[in-house]
């Protein structure tokens, strides 16, 4: 797939959200961050795994962006989110990211910008006087099992929430991705390598989240099958 320099295209930013109302601030962030951009189009699509109303302040946004809010009719997860996202997906860009502002809106846009169409762009995370020790931690024995148990090539940062792909990239992907939980990041990474997809990095640094959760159990156990089920799965 050959790599051409991106001529800013129209932009689906895809947020999968469960009883976060986080959501909301991140929406403001990159509303106010896209006023400078050269982003010329783009949604920002909410997918939801609960039933809250998240109220967004559509008068506030800027001429060329608007907001989709759907909930996803699927089993729940946040694998299942983004697959449900990709499905209804009609923008040239899909951006990935998380509800929280830990990659901040003004990073996302960066990245965006500088995205080369027929690549997989991820997040690389730069921990700069972090205090969550813990996570990252377990942010790096995750990344070691995705890459010992189911990934060919090493992968430095599976789990950052900044994903870039075109509509290309997003089509594969979504007749791949099995994963409906959060391991659906290796997953994609593994379709990405089977189909010799460049990747591009792009360091980001990243903020501390007061409200972020860390499920231990999900991590311990669901996460460890799920890098089993990566592995053995086929890719089409």
């Amino acid at each position: 797939m050959v790599s051409q320099q991106n001529n800013m295209k129209t932009v689906c930013f895809l947020i999968p959200v469960k009883e976060d109302r986080r959501v909301v601030e991140r929406v403001t962030n990159l509303n106010k961050a896209l006023k400078n951009s050269k982003i010329p189009s783009s949604i920002i699509h909410i997918i939801k795994d609960d039933d809250f109303d998240y109220e967004i302040n559509e008068g506030s946004l800027t001429s060329n962006c608007s907001v989709i809010i759907s909930k996803n009719p699927n089993q729940v997860g946040k694998g299942s989110a983004v697959k449900y996202g990709l499905s209804l997906n009609e923008s040239d860009l899909i951006c990935i990211i998380d509800s929280d502002e830990s990659i901040s809106s003004e990073e996302v846009i960066k990245s965006c910008e500088l995205y080369n169409e027929g690549t997989f762009l991820y997040g690389v995370r730069i921990y700069h006087n972090s205090s969550e020790k813990i996570r990252r931690v377990l942010g790096v024995i995750q990344n070691l099992l995705a890459n010992l148990i189911s990934l060919k090539g090493y992968i430095q940062d599976t789990q950052c929430p900044l994903k870039i792909i075109d509509k290309n990239i997003a089509k594969l992907i979504l007749d791949n991705l099995k994963i409906k939980g959060g391991m659906y990041d290796v997953q994609m990474f593994k379709i990405i390598q089977e189909k010799l997809i460049p990747l591009k990095l792009y360091p980001t640094l990243r903020s501390d989240e007061e409200t972020s959760i860390l499920r231990l159990r999900n991590i311990i156990l669901g996460d460890f099958f799920d890098l089993i089920k990566i592995r053995f799965q086929k890719v089409i």
